[in-house]
């Protein structure tokens, strides 16, 4: 994975991100460990999800997060409890929505529950 960074005049620096397997795919980015530098959302099929933490200067940091079952997808990334930060929106396949919010500290490893919406 690499990552294009503006430099504010027209140019791009590269970046190199990591090297995940194939299973992984980007889901969304967002600030999800609260330092104020966007991070880059994976998640599996199997339900695993992981992020690469940006440390703002072009560096990453992988970080494993606990999973969902297979029958969850993401959705989408957005602030859904109103605290300036990232959360994960997910969908089940009978139907439902759930989201995972933000961890509370950027040294945090795991997002919240906050139910399912009928």
């Amino acid at each position: 994975m690499t990552v294009w960074t503006a430099n504010g005049t027209g140019g791009f620096s590269q970046s190199s991100v990591g090297s995940p397997d194939k299973s992984w795919q980007v889901a969304g980015v967002g600030d999800f460990n609260k330092d104020g530098h966007p991070d880059i959302l994976l998640h599996k099929i199997d339900g695993a999800f992981a992020s690469y933490d940006s440390n703002g200067t072009g560096g990453f940091v992988w970080h494993d997060y606990q999973g969902l079952d297979t029958s969850w997808q993401v959705a989408g990334v957005g602030d859904f409890n109103g605290d300036h930060y990232a959360d994960i929106l997910v969908r089940n396949t009978n139907g439902g929505l759930g989201y995972w919010a933000s961890p509370g500290a950027a040294s945090s490893v795991n997002f919240t529950y906050l139910g399912v919406f009928p």
